[in-house]
């Protein structure tokens, strides 16, 4: 342990794993009131009252809007948060990419109605048009995969910027996509932005009978 090791509480709840690589990384585990930075390990908890001298706060998860919802980060505008924002994008594109397969193969009618009815509706993705909505660390990741079983994507970003092998549309004009793709994959964060945006009266073009959706970053 270094000389001045930094300290860093782990909450909510002890966890060794976390004072364990806290004290490899060259700090040492300790409570709140005297840390100098915290690892918060419950989604659902919210964060206590932080002490003065906490500088950073690592949140270790994916997804964060719940905190940032919460209007923590704005309250404590001293303090570095960080996440493990894209550390999971691989790992979720491709549960997006099998429920996707699922739903356009008619699995989950297979599995609950039987194979008896498993019929020509089913169909395999090869020349479809899906939307990404969301084109960040995970819809960048899936884009390649759904590219290599012949699928036209388009990519659904606020920026209008570029995205690699796929057509691009802004946020804004999110109606105009619906009539035009065969399926909707959600790979936006869930803010109350993206929430309103995802409705039924807007999404007519993704009911039931016409394609599938799927929502690998709903939480």
């Amino acid at each position: 342990m270094l000389k001045d090791a930094p300290v860093i509480a782990v909450g909510p709840a002890p966890d060794p794993e976390f004072d364990a690589a806290i004290t490899a990384g060259g700090g040492e585990p300790g409570v709140l009131a005297a840390a100098s930075g915290l690892v918060w390990t419950d989604s659902r908890t919210p964060l206590p009252d932080l002490p003065p001298t906490v500088r950073w706060v690592q949140l270790p998860f994916a997804g964060v809007e719940g905190f940032v919802g919460s209007g923590v980060l704005s309250t404590y505008p001293e303090v570095v948060f960080t996440s493990a924002a894209g550390a999971y994008a691989g790992t979720v594109a491709e549960h997006a990419l099998a429920m996707l397969l699922a739903g356009v193969r008619g699995l989950w009618h297979r599995e609950f109605v039987g194979p008896r009815r498993f019929g020509a509706a089913h169909r395999a993705p090869r020349g479809s048009t899906v939307a990404v909505v969301g084109a960040g660390g995970i819809g960048r990741a899936l884009i390649p995969a759904l590219r290599a079983l012949g699928v036209k994507v388009v990519a659904v970003n606020r920026s209008g910027a570029d995205v690699t092998d796929a057509v691009v549309v802004t946020a804004d004009r999110l109606d105009e996509v619906w009539p035009a793709v065969d399926h909707v994959i959600l790979a936006a964060p869930s803010t109350a932005e993206t929430r309103a945006r995802w409705t039924r009266r807007s999404s007519p073009g993704c009911s039931r009978t016409r394609g599938s959706s799927t929502s690998p970053a709903a939480r």
